[in-house]
C-alpha cells in the first residue's frame, strides 16, 4: 500500500506566463493493493449562518480513475447546511453522489447529534424527512411527522434531539420505511373474555415500532357490547360478543371479545330464629 499527501497554497502553481493558478487544499492520496485509490481533502466554506466549517472529503476511485465512493464530514455548532458547502463539497469529491454527515456539536466541540444526507438530496425546494438510525442494527425510525423543505437559496436548517444519529430522506424514502415497519404489525391475541364491567385491552405486536405508525385508528363493532378508547382500552358493557377493531394505515386487524355476564351476588346465608 502506497500513502502520500500533497499540500498546495495559493501561490505554489504558476502557469507558462509565471502567475498564480492554484488555491488552498490538502490532500492524501492511499494506494491499496488493488489499485483503488483514497483520496481525502479538506476543504472550507460557510453556513447559512455565516459560520466557517471544515469539510473532510473522502473519495474511493478505481484504477481507472472513476469514482466508486464519496463521503464528506461537516463539524458545525449549528444544525445547517448551504449551498456553498454542498457546491464545495461535490467540487472536492468530483460527484454530486456524495454522502454528508454534519456533526452538530455544542460549545466545547462535543458532538450532540450526527445527520446524514446526500448532496442529491439537497435541491431547492427538494421535500425531506428525518428518521433516526440504530448504529447495531441498521433499523431506522421516523423521528416525527415534521417535512423539512430546501430553501430556495439550497440550504436547510434541522433542530434535534442530541444523543442520536439522524439521516435526512426523500419523502419516497420515509414510505418505505413506514411499509416496512406495517409488515410487522398485527395483535398480540385475537381473542378475549372479559366479564360485564370489567375493562381490558386490544395489543398491537411488541415488533412494532409505533414511531414509525401515523396513527392507529380503534373501532368497536358492537358498541352496546364492548366500547374502546383511542389508547385501545376496551370497556365491557354487557353479555355478547363484539369485533374490536384496529385500523393501522389501509390495514384493518380484529380482536373477538366475549362479554360475560356479571357473576350475580352470592344470596346471604338462612338466618335461625
Amino acid at each position: 500500500m502506497l500513502q502520500w499527501r500533497i499540500k498546495q497554497q495559493a501561490g505554489d502553481n504558476k502557469d507558462d506566463n509565471g502567475s498564480n493558478s492554484g488555491s488552498s487544499s490538502d490532500t492524501t492520496v492511499t494506494t491499496p493493493d488493488d489499485k483503488d485509490t483514497t483520496e481525502t481533502k479538506n476543504v472550507t466554506a460557510t453556513t447559512p449562518s455565516g459560520e466557517k466549517v471544515e469539510a473532510t472529503v473522502t473519495t474511493t476511485k478505481d484504477s481507472n480513475g472513476n469514482v466508486t465512493d464519496a463521503s464528506a464530514t461537516v463539524t458545525s455548532t449549528k444544525a445547517e447546511l448551504s449551498t456553498d458547502v454542498v457546491a464545495k463539497v461535490v467540487e472536492a469529491a468530483g460527484t454530486d453522489q456524495v454522502t454528508i454527515k454534519t456533526a452538530v456539536t455544542d460549545a466545547n466541540g462535543k458532538t450532540q447529534y450526527t445527520v446524514t444526507t446526500t448532496a442529491k438530496n439537497l435541491t431547492e425546494n427538494a421535500k425531506l424527512k428525518v428518521v433516526a438510525v440504530d448504529q447495531t442494527t441498521g433499523e431506522k425510525t421516523l423521528v416525527n411527522a415534521k417535512t423539512y423543505k430546501v430553501n430556495k437559496d439550497g440550504s436547510i436548517t434541522f433542530d434535534l434531539p442530541a444523543g442520536a444519529d439522524y439521516e435526512l430522506v426523500s419523502t419516497a424514502e420515509a414510505k418505505t420505511v413506514e411499509k416496512a415497519a406495517l409488515k410487522t404489525v398485527k395483535v398480540k391475541k385475537t381473542s378475549a373474555s372479559v366479564k360485564a364491567g370489567k375493562k381490558t385491552s386490544i395489543q398491537l405486536s411488541s415488533k412494532l415500532n409505533m414511531d414509525n405508525v401515523k396513527k392507529v385508528t380503534y373501532i368497536s363493532g358492537k358498541k352496546s357490547v364492548a366500547t374502546v378508547n383511542k389508547n385501545g382500552k376496551i370497556t365491557a358493557k354487557k353479555k355478547g360478543t363484539a369485533y374490536i377493531k384496529a385500523k393501522v394505515g389501509k390495514k384493518t386487524y380484529k380482536c373477538k371479545v366475549t362479554v360475560k355476564s356479571k357473576k350475580a351476588p352470592a344470596k346471604p346465608a338462612p338466618t335461625t330464629p
